[in-house]
């Protein structure tokens, strides 16, 4: 009986040392992995892309896309709301603008892969966009919703005109 206690013991033993040793046989592969291909690799190649798991580019015309829609939800209000927008509201809108002008840095990154006059003519909208945007400070801090209402509209029709060049659907569909 006790030879069996002692072989069971020596067997448990083993298999925690074989455990081991896989584990830090992975771990090793794991790294030397990383080394050889980890450079080559996007950053966020596995993560989900909840997560931020978009490839640039991508995440770059997703993040345009999602301030054009949280900039036409703000635009809205103003709109529907008029002088009933309380001081708060304009404070988180004037808050939003800086967000809003920084996606003008993407939109920058977007236009570097384009050529010729496209990315000319997006060079000039990210310009006239960040003026535009900068410009309509003084009627959030007046809250003045028709002028902050004219500086969207126009803001608006930039952010159109600069996603557009990014449409290859044919005008005739």
């Amino acid at each position: 009986a006790e030879g069996f206690v002692l072989s069971r013991r020596r067997h448990a033993v083993m298999m925690r040392l074989e455990a081991q040793s896989r584990r830090s046989m992975l771990a090793e592969t794991a790294a030397a992995a990383t080394v050889v291909f980890g450079s080559s690799l996007p950053a966020l190649a596995g993560a989900p892309v909840g997560e931020g798991g978009l490839p640039d580019g991508a995440r770059q015309f997703s993040n345009v896309l999602l301030q054009q829609r949280e900039w036409n939800k703000i635009g809205k209000r103003v709109r529907d709301g008029g002088s009933s927008v309380s001081k708060d509201e304009w404070k988180n809108i004037q808050l939003y603008t800086r967000k809003l002008y920084a996606a003008a840095d993407d939109m920058g990154d977007m236009a570097k892969n384009l050529k010729g006059d496209d990315k000319a003519k997006a060079q000039d909208l990210i310009k006239e966009f960040k003026a535009t945007v900068k410009s309509s400070d003084p009627s959030i801090v007046a809250n003045d919703s028709a002028a902050f209402l004219d500086v969207y509209v126009t803001s608006s029709k930039q952010l159109n005109e600069f996603l557009a060049i990014f449409s290859d659907v044919p005008d005739e569909l």
